[in-house]
């Protein structure tokens, strides 16, 4: 099953997979295509459940929680992912000294940036106990980061398989304790437990995976040297990678700090439908990603027709689900939490409309990294980071959680399409994400004008 959609999404842009190289890379894509929809399954269940058990407020410090740690755990990322994965494709000898370095890097940023947490948290976040706990509980998890470059590994190896499976371990198990948790009749800190639990056990479940592959992590070594070319390359990933949390996270810490946990826990359960989908386009970008690279060798006519077909695609997956959702919106909340979330109703119906965005943003970034425009991401994710908190502020004080959610809508927009137009190379792909917008509209008014 994982295979054919794999081999369907390459097939469309003209790859062959008699080659074995992309073989294995139909393979690869088709077990991170199936992580996403199994781990969007067992969340979407997961996230259910609790909300149904822990109500609204309780549900809002939850996620109030995890998206006030999920900030600050951008920062000791240190944007490394693609860098790294490079440098091990390229200096595959140097393996022990690159891996040790991220390892000690990402330790080091995740016990300063642990400290800064739980500083932060007690200057701004609320004073209830529980809140303060679930931020401790989880924030310590996170420092299991570290044990992340073996995931880098695995890909510069296209061996993605290995790292599926530890992390889709890790969400079972966190699923499975959230459920049992629930049966118990347990507190909203043992909740925060069961979120690290699954950052902890990821973490230990890479290096597991590590050793079984008959690798030596103790043969790491660190070098200043590594760290400092590092660090210089991934700047401008840092700084993106915090622009971007702050688009993601920090609505439900405004509305949060503006309007209470209540509010927080009726937009949550609004926000997780309508991001359970988001797995859809990075699917998608992923699996035609070589062939987006391939095709730009063969002639601009043909790359950018490539590019306009994959946007084209893009809003005809999003806009109908979008419509959906959007009108069934009171059905689907009373029908999967219960009335008491009746008022994520509104929420869900503007926030389902950042998806088409989303789509775009995906093509957009892999785009923008076939053409050489890596410093641009920042741009456009200060660009979307700044309007989602202008708008917060805004928006949030006269309609809470709907202006949460429209603050949502326009920082996605901003950031995947808006930004596009104020930078002249990118302004190619800002109309033809424009043509992919309207095309709907166009198909229709075809239709209609066809005489009968």
């Amino acid at each position: 099953m994982r295979l054919s959609i794999a081999r369907s999404v390459l097939a469309s842009f003209r790859i062959r997979l008699a080659d074995p190289q992309m073989r294995q890379i139909a393979g690869n894509t088709s077990w991170l295509i199936g992580e996403r929809v199994l781990r969007g399954v067992l969340n979407l269940v997961a996230t259910i459940v609790v909300a149904r058990y822990l109500g609204r407020a309780d549900f809002g410090t939850l996620n109030y929680a995890i998206s006030f740690v999920m900030l600050f755990a951008t920062l000791w990322q240190l944007g490394l992912s693609g860098i790294v994965v490079r440098e091990l494709v390229r200096s595959p000898r140097d393996q022990a000294e690159i891996l040790g370095t991220v390892f000690v890097l990402r330790l080091a940023g995740g016990v300063i940036g642990f400290g800064a947490i739980m500083l932060t948290a007690l200057i701004v976040t609320p004073s209830d106990p529980a809140t303060r706990i679930s931020i401790l509980v989880i924030g310590v998890s996170t420092i299991f980061y570290a044990f992340e470059g073996v995931d880098f590994w695995l890909q510069s190896r296209v061996m993605s398989q290995y790292a599926v499976v530890a992390r889709l371990g890790a969400v079972a198990i966190s699923v499975a304790v959230s459920i049992w948790l629930v049966v118990a009749g347990a507190s909203v800190v043992a909740f925060a437990a069961a979120a690290g639990l699954e950052l902890l056990i990821g973490g230990l479940g890479y290096l597991v995976v590590y050793v079984w592959l008959r690798q030596a992590p103790f043969r790491w070594r660190f070098s200043v040297q590594r760290a400092r070319s590092l660090l210089l390359l991934s700047w401008p990933l840092i700084v993106s990678g915090v622009f971007n949390a702050v688009n993601l996270r920090i609505d439900q810490l405004m509305l949060g700090n503006l309007q209470g946990p209540d509010s927080v826990g009726a937009y949550a359960a609004a926000a997780r439908l309508s991001e359970v989908w988001y797995f859809v386009p990075v699917a998608i970008a992923t699996a035609v990603f070589p062939a987006l690279i391939q095709s730009r060798e063969l002639g601009s006519v043909v790359y950018a027709r490539r590019v306009q077909r994959l946007l084209n695609l893009m809003i005809w997956l999003s806009v109908p689900l979008a419509i959906a959702v959007s009108l069934g919106s009171g059905i689907i909340i009373e029908l999967l939490y219960g009335a008491r979330f009746a008022d994520a109703a509104p929420m869900l119906a503007i926030h389902v409309w950042a998806g088409p965005f989303v789509f775009l943003g995906a093509v957009l970034s892999k785009w923008l990294i076939t053409e050489g425009f890596l410093k641009f991401s920042f741009v456009r994710h200060g660009v979307g980071a700044a309007v989602n908190v202008i708008a917060n502020l805004a928006l949030i004080p006269a309609l809470g959680g709907v202006g949460a959610a429209i603050a949502t809508l326009l920082s996605y927009a901003a950031a995947s399409f808006l930004a596009c137009f104020l930078y002249r190379p990118t302004r190619p792909i800002a109309r033809m994400m424009l043509v992919a917008l309207v095309s709907p509209a166009t198909f229709l008014t075809a239709r209609l004008r066809r005489p009968s």
